[in-house]
């Protein structure tokens, strides 16, 4: 299993990558000044400067509160600012405690877990691989469930931003070494205002290695930023297509599944946060309620 490990983040890391040098390969030349001087291209950080509020550069005008990010230093603290991908070479740990309880018709049950991973931001902030597992405390100790991922930055403005993500499943829990599927997603925000954003895309396209099952998921969600250090989200899930079965029988999920995670951030300054969440989903099947503390902490190699 660790050889398959190996040449599944070789493969993503390569991917994303190449990914990157193509859409890199596409950006447009600069186009001369009204003097016809393409010099501009010798030093690209001339003429726009910005200062350490990450205010409006009327020399760019584009980024506006959300610069391309390139290093950890200029990562903004207010998380309504930040770009979807980590800046270049910067590493960010994170680890938390989670508590989830589960009532359905065949009894309850209330499951702890450990998590903790890490993911390192690349090419140049375009770019971003991570891992996040954990340890299974209670009722037994056992591994968590683990994913591997990566990102890629298809768009970033003031407005509108973007990034490209794929998920890789395993599940090492009881002894078993097993491929559990992969999702597709694209980690998307629409900002309002230096207030509230709009966010989507998480968990898009859901491909399971059990029996056939494909979901399409329509998770959307909302971000309040109240001040520099403390903020909020609200996520719930519209809608889920299945595609269940050799057949392919497709299954449309509305009101059966409620899910709802509301959330809460300190974030300390650009590279520490602290946050909780409370997250329910009332379905058939039964009820699940769970509960999340934990920190992120980012440095720069």
């Amino acid at each position: 299993m660790s050889r398959l490990l190996r040449v599944l983040s070789c493969g993503l890391l390569v991917s994303v990558v190449a990914f990157g040098a193509t859409a890199r390969a596409q950006d447009p030349e600069p186009e001369p000044d009204s003097a016809g001087d393409t010099s501009a291209d010798k030093n690209p950080d001339e003429g726009k400067k910005e200062d350490a509020t990450g205010k409006d550069d009327e020399s760019t005008g584009e980024q506006g509160g959300t610069p391309a990010v390139g290093s950890l230093a200029d990562y903004p603290q207010e998380r309504i600012k930040r770009p979807r991908v980590l800046p270049h070479m910067t590493l960010e740990a994170f680890g938390d405690l989670d508590f989830t309880h589960f009532d359905t018709m065949l009894g309850s049950d209330t499951v702890t877990v450990l998590g903790f991973g890490a993911a390192l931001g690349l090419l140049h902030g375009r770019g971003e691989v991570g891992l996040a597992t954990g340890l299974q405390v209670d009722p037994d100790t056992d591994l968590a469930p683990t994913t591997l991922f990566g990102a890629y930055s298809i768009r970033e403005d003031a407005t509108w931003a973007v990034a490209g993500e794929v998920d890789l499943l395993f599940d090492f829990r009881n002894g078993r070494d097993t491929f559990d599927g992969f999702a597709l997603g694209a980690r998307s925000i629409y900002r309002l205002n230096d207030k509230m954003a709009l966010l989507a895309g998480r968990d898009l396209i859901h491909f399971d290695s059990g029996p056939d099952n494909t979901d399409i998921n329509l998770n959307v969600g909302f971000l309040y930023q109240f001040d520099a250090t403390w903020s909020a989200e609200a996520h719930t899930k519209l809608a889920s297509i299945g595609l269940l079965g050799d057949n392919n029988d497709t299954t449309v999920i509305f009101a059966d599944s409620t899910p709802l995670l509301l959330a809460g951030y300190y974030s300390h300054d650009n590279k520490l946060d602290a946050y909780s969440s409370f997250a329910f989903d009332f379905n058939s099947i039964g009820d699940v309620l769970q509960i999340i503390a934990g920190i992120r902490y980012r440095f720069g190699l």
